[in-house]
């Protein structure tokens, strides 16, 4: 199983990584100092968090995620796998694991795996796989906080039960920003998509956004705990919803799908290439509510967010990875409150330290952010019986985002 294997060394050498320590370095240690140094950065792991969410799973097998200290691997379709992770990565041996059998306390099947970093909270949303049935509709999620009792015997309130969703309509993603839950699901047919926003612990809904198909939405992220960025076929939208308000309490607002502050047009594509998938990601904080001291606040944590395109033609299968400062984004928002003028071309916006880095699609494996830093893992198919994954830690001055720095580079 992959947890007892590739996980524990992965694991071993992100931290290193992560904790601006050389592997190379790390190896010519005393084992002595070796304990020594692991030791000190048991503070810097207590906070490093990882890699956040669930947006790492092409890092090693199907359903992995990594909070603070807790590994969750899906072994079979049925089960999965909590590992309590060490302060000091010494090898898997020393973690604490548990089973679940998924079929004990679910119905249906598992969907997909959220993880609250900043509370340890591990939120497992799942979807029913008979629609028609009178059991169970939609999403429902589990609070496993308690690390005694795997088993979560209190339920948390079901998004389900804020806006039942129709048996027409798939669920096709979710994001967890602190207590608002996002769920982006497609009509059956193509007659539409709706972004719905909730409070998971109230069991609220706030918002739903309804897209015509034309809009051709492919994923979204949060900003904060009031700011939503929509990725289209053609742009990136920013929605602005506040879940406290006490209008919000009762039915949910909707929000037109014209109703963004900013609309911002993505890079140009060459002739004859063409969008067929698109996928946001962000380091967004999840704790309590965010105080509106600023129109546009984000917490220190939260500094890039990233969008993955995946762009063919007739002879090329591409990945486009755009690295966007969460910076130039308050700058967008900013412009377009103050001229009213809420679309903007990539010439006017793109070039305001953001990146655009481009791949072979079936070579780019993961990406992970925390804070300033892009870690971008490309897996070397040129070799099919030697194959191998390569990190790359890309570390970007906060001071002069132009200024980026490749920290390293590491073999797994």
């Amino acid at each position: 199983m992959y947890v007892q294997t590739g996980t524990a060394a992965l694991q071993y050498k992100l931290e290193l990584l992560w904790a601006g320590m050389e592997d190379g370095e790390f190896g010519s240690l005393s084992a002595s100092d070796k304990l020594q140094r692991l030791r000190r950065l048991q503070k810097a792991w207590r906070s490093l968090k990882l890699i956040p969410g669930p947006s790492v799973e092409d890092l090693g097998g199907e359903g992995f995620a990594v909070s603070t200290d807790t590994l969750v691997q899906e072994d079979y379709p049925e089960r999965f796998e909590f590992v309590k992770l060490p302060s000091r990565m010494l090898g898997i041996d020393e973690c604490e694991r548990q089973v679940v059998n998924i079929r004990d306390w679910t119905i249906g099947e598992p969907h997909m795996i959220l993880l609250d970093d900043s509370q340890d909270l591990m939120i497992l949303g799942e979807y029913d796989d008979e629609p028609q049935s009178d059991d169970a509709t939609g999403i429902h999620l589990y609070d496993l906080r308690s690390y005694g009792n795997w088993h979560p015997h209190t339920q948390v309130p079901a998004f389900w039960k804020m806006q039942p969703e129709p048996a027409s309509r798939e669920t096709v993603q979710l994001a967890v920003q602190g207590a608002v839950l996002g769920r982006l699901s497609n009509e059956h047919g193509g007659a539409g998509t709706f972004l719905e926003l909730g409070n998971w612990r109230t069991g609220q809904t706030c918002a739903v956004v309804p897209f015509l198909p034309r809009h051709e939405v492919t994923s979204f992220t949060f900003i904060d705990q009031e700011h939503v960025l929509v990725a289209t076929a053609s742009d990136l939208r920013i929605y602005v919803f506040d879940h406290h308000r006490p209008e919000m309490k009762g039915a949910p607002l909707m929000l037109p799908s014209k109703d963004y502050v900013c609309s911002l047009q993505l890079p140009p594509l060459e002739c004859g290439m063409t969008l067929v998938e698109g996928e946001l990601q962000g380091n967004t904080p999840a704790g309590p509510s965010l105080p509106r001291r600023k129109p546009f606040y984000t917490s220190s944590r939260n500094h890039i967010i990233t969008l993955k395109m995946r762009v063919q033609s007739n002879s090329l299968d591409r990945a486009l990875v755009l690295i966007i400062p969460v910076p130039t984004l308050r700058a967008c928002f900013a412009r377009a409150r103050r001229s009213g003028e809420r679309r903007l071309f990539w010439g006017e916006w793109g070039l305001s330290g953001t990146r655009l880095l481009s791949y072979a699609w079936s070579n780019l494996t993961g990406i992970a952010i925390r804070g300033w830093k892009v870690m971008i893992t490309i897996t070397d198919h040129s070799k099919p019986t030697d194959r191998h994954t390569y990190v790359t830690l890309y570390e970007f001055d906060p001071a002069v985002f132009e200024r980026e720095r490749q920290v390293s580079t590491i073999r797994i």
